[in-house]
Formats: C-alpha cells, structure tokens, sequence
C-alpha cells in the first residue's frame, strides 16, 4: 500500500494538469507497473474523479492474473497495458478475462506488422481497442501507422517525446510529426522511408565476434 502522502501528491499533480488543459484533453496515468497491485488500484482510484482516459500499466506487466484482480475491483475504470507483452497467446489470456480496454502492443517487438495485424484483429474480436506502443524510432513510428489505418480498433497514436529528439529525427529522411496533433499516415512505397544514411554511418559501429 501506499502513503497518503504519496497518493494525495499525485491527485494534486493530476488535478493540477487537469485544470491546465481543460476537461476536452484525454489523460492517461501511466503507472508502468511501478507499484503493487493496491497501491496501483488507490492510485487510479484516487485520480478516478479527474475523468481519466485510461489508467496504463496499473499492476505488474507479468501478471495477468493481477490485472484481472483489479479490474475485477475497480470495473469502473479503463485499463491499458501490454507494451511488454510479445506474443498473441499472452495477450489473449487479457482478452479472455477482460481486464484490459486496450492493448498497447509494440509492433518492434512482437514480430513486426504481420504479427502485429494478427494481435489487433484477435483484440477487434473481444471489442478491445489498440494503441500502439511507439517510443523508437521514426521506423517504429511508420510501422505503427501503417497498421493503425488498416484497423477497425484503432484508439490513438502515441508520440512519444523520443520522437522529437534531434538523434531520433535524423535517421530518415523523412521526419513525420504530428501537425495540430495529427499525424499524416505515409502512403510512399514499403514503410513510407528512406534512411538518412549519411548519419547512420556517422554513428556506425563495427564488432569483431570470435
């Protein structure tokens, strides 16, 4: 469990992001499996009241049996998780039991965009939604869009600050940032990119195995 203390300095950060971008702007409290499973529930609990869009990674991202603990708890809140989940037979035990609202699957992890269409459609049957967990590079960020738009269950993008680093921008030629806080999907052939590979090489390595 966690401190009054603890939970009362969160509500007051939250409340105070709340009154600073208006009750039209989603949030989402990401805990990233940072606490137990009650401290995770008094947190999304106590921030319940500030409209939250979904409470990510509330419990530890090994235990599904702990998300489904507390979504049997808490029913009223909206869970994400599964950024940390690799195959579709580990995310169906979450799809099974209902105890996530949308998956967050990486798309660079969990065996690209083929595997990655498979997870999404398998999560459009139980009516769970998806956002892609996008926190690489610009690759990452097209692979990502080009599934997102051929989904029913699409949710939201994430674009995370490690998209707008000057290392991150520079290793296509291409640098897709979000306008007015939309992305345009790439429609050129393959990903959508070219490497910049004048800087790819600046940063190159070379290893000697054996």
């Amino acid at each position: 469990a966690l401190d009054k203390a603890i939970i009362d300095r969160a509500v007051t950060r939250m409340e105070a992001i709340r009154d600073a971008v208006g009750p039209k702007v989603d949030i989402i409290l990401e805990l990233h499996s940072l606490t137990s499973l009650t401290g995770g529930q008094q947190l999304a609990e106590a921030c319940a009241g500030l409209d939250l869009f979904m409470v990510e990674e509330a419990v530890n991202y090994n235990s599904d049996r702990q998300a489904r603990t507390l979504k049997s708890r808490a029913p009223h809140l909206r869970m994400a998780g599964g950024e940390r989940i690799f195959t579709r037979w580990q995310y169906r035990a979450y799809l099974e039991d209902g105890s996530l609202d949308m998956l967050q699957p990486d798309f660079c992890l969990v065996g690209g965009i083929s595997e990655g269409r498979k997870i999404c459609d398998m999560a459009h049957a139980y009516e769970v939604t998806i956002q892609g967990h996008v926190c690489g590079s610009p690759i990452s960020t097209h692979a990502a869009m080009h599934i997102e738009t051929a989904i029913p269950n699409f949710q939201i993008h994430e674009h995370h600050i490690n998209a707008t680093c000057a290392n991150n921008r520079h290793i296509c030629k291409q640098d897709l940032q979000p306008q007015k806080g939309r992305l345009r999907a790439p429609d050129d052939p393959g990903l959508g990119l070219d490497l910049n590979m004048d800087f790819v090489r600046k940063y190159s390595t070379s290893v000697t195995v054996g």
